[in-house]
C-alpha cells in the first residue's frame, strides 16, 4: 500500500475521533519502500511487512496477533483486501468475532479487468466475496463503488471524508495551470491529462508519486510539469481547473480537497465523488466527462476556460457539496452506524439469553 489514499484516510479518521474523544486506534502493515509522506500519531502503530501477494495475509495476521489494540478492540474495521482475508481468517480460527467486524471497502477490492491475468483477478474475487461474506456489515464509500461490488456484496453506503481545508482559490483563474493529483497509475490516467494539456493548448501541473512516474517524467510534453506531492496550497490556490481522469477512483480525495479549496473540477463519469460533488444536471453537463477520448476532455476544459462565469458556477456548486464530505463528518457517519449495530447487537443477545427459573 503507498501512503496515499487509504494510508491517509485511516490517520485522518483516528485523529478526528481521538479530537471528538473517541479512542479509536489503527494498525498499519507498510512496506519499508512504500512512496508517500510518512505520518505519524500516537494512537496509530505501524509495522513493516516484507512478503507480497496472498503470504501477506499470514504476516498482517502475525502483526495483528501482536497488537494489544486488536485484540481489546469492541469493533474492528479492515480497509484493504488483504486485512479483509486475515479478518476472515482470524474469525474462523475464533481469535475475533464476525459480529464485531466491518469491511470498510475503500477501493475495488480485486483487480480490474486488464489489470493482472483474468485467473488471479477472478481468485482474488472468490477469495474476497468469501471473506465479505462472514463480515458483520460492509461498507463502501459511493454509490459508484457500490455498483462494483453489489452483485458479490450487499454494501452499505458510509461516506468518506477529507480535512476540512479553508477556501484559497478565486475560482474563476482562467490564467492558471490545470491540475491533476493522485496515484501515478495506469487506472488514474496521468497520461491523459498530459495529452488534455496539450490539446487545450493550456499549461498543467501533476503531483502525486507512483509507478509511473518516471515514465510520465520523460514523455510529457513541455506544457506540463510532473511535481512530486505538495501541500494543498502549493496545489490549489493558483490553478484554474482540478482534472480527475481516473476510471476507477472509489472516492477521489483530491477532487474533493480541490473543491473544498474553490477550484472548479473537470471529472470523469466513474470517478467516485462525481455524484457526490456535482448533483446538478445542469452543472453536471458542463464538468462531467463520460469519454476516454483525450479531445472530448480538452473541448469541455477550454469550454470552461473561456467563460469565466461556469468556472465560478461550477466552483460554486462543488464546494458547497465538498463542504458536506468532511472526515468529521465521516467519523460521525461511521460512530452512528457502530453505535446502531451494537445497539443491535446487545438486543439480539438480550433476546436468546437463557432465562432463570423462577
Amino acid at each position: 500500500m503507498a501512503r496515499s489514499g487509504v494510508y491517509n484516510s485511516l490517520f485522518d479518521l483516528v485523529e478526528q475521533a481521538q479530537r471528538d474523544g473517541m479512542p479509536w486506534t489503527g494498525t498499519l502493515g507498510m512496506r519499508p519502500d512504500a512512496p508517500g509522506t510518512v505520518r505519524d500519531h500516537a494512537a496509530v502503530s505501524t509495522v513493516e511487512l516484507r512478503r507480497h501477494g496472498l503470504p501477506v495475509v499470514s504476516e498482517i495476521r502475525e502483526m495483528l496477533a501482536a497488537d494489544e489494540n486488536y485484540a481489546r478492540a469492541d469493533w474492528v474495521v479492515t480497509l484493504i483486501t488483504q486485512s479483509d482475508m486475515a479478518l476472515f481468517l482470524d474469525t474462523m480460527a475464533g481469535r475475533r468475532s464476525s459480529s464485531t467486524w466491518i469491511s470498510y471497502i475503500r477501493g475495488l477490492p480485486w483487480p480490474a479487468r486488464g489489470e493482472q491475468s483474468e485467473a488471479r483477478r477472478q481468485l482474488m474475487r472468490v477469495l474476497e466475496t468469501v471473506a465479505l461474506h462472514r463480515a458483520c456489515e460492509v461498507w463502501v464509500t459511493t454509490e459508484t463503488l457500490a455498483e462494483d461490488v453489489r452483485p458479490w456484496a450487499e454494501p452499505r453506503i458510509v461516506r468518506a471524508g477529507i480535512k476540512a481545508l479553508p477556501r484559497m482559490n478565486t475560482s474563476t483563474n482562467a490564467a492558471g495551470p490545470l491540475v491533476w493529483a493522485g496515484r501515478l497509475d495506469v487506472d488514474k490516467r496521468p497520461e491523459l491529462f498530459a495529452e488534455i494539456c496539450a490539446l487545450s493548448g493550456h499549461s498543467g501541473r501533476i503531483f502525486g508519486d507512483g509507478p509511473m512516474r518516471g515514465q510520465l517524467q520523460a514523455s510529457v510534453s513541455e506544457r506540463c510539469d510532473v511535481m512530486g506531492w505538495a501541500t494543498p496550497e502549493q496545489m490549489w490556490s493558483g490553478a484554474s481547473l482540478f482534472v480527475g481522469t481516473s476510471y476507477r477512483e472509489a472516492f477521489g480525495r483530491s477532487a474533493v480537497e480541490a473543491s473544498l479549496a474553490g477550484l472548479p473540477v473537470v471529472i470523469g463519469h466513474r470517478y467516485g465523488a462525481a455524484r457526490l460533488l456535482v448533483t446538478d444536471p445542469e452543472v453536471a453537463e458542463l464538468c462531467i466527462v463520460d469519454s476516454a477520448d483525450a479531445t472530448e476532455w480538452a473541448r469541455v476544459v477550454r469550454r470552461l476556460l473561456e467563460a469565466p462565469e461556469l468556472l465560478g458556477r461550477v466552483a460554486e456548486h462543488v464546494h458547497e457539496n465538498a463542504l458536506q464530505l468532511t472526515i468529521s463528518n465521516s467519523v460521525a457517519r461511521i460512530s452512528e452506524r457502530i453505535v446502531e449495530l451494537s445497539a443491535s447487537t446487545q438486543q439480539s443477545a438480550a433476546l436468546t439469553a437463557p432465562k432463570s427459573e423462577e
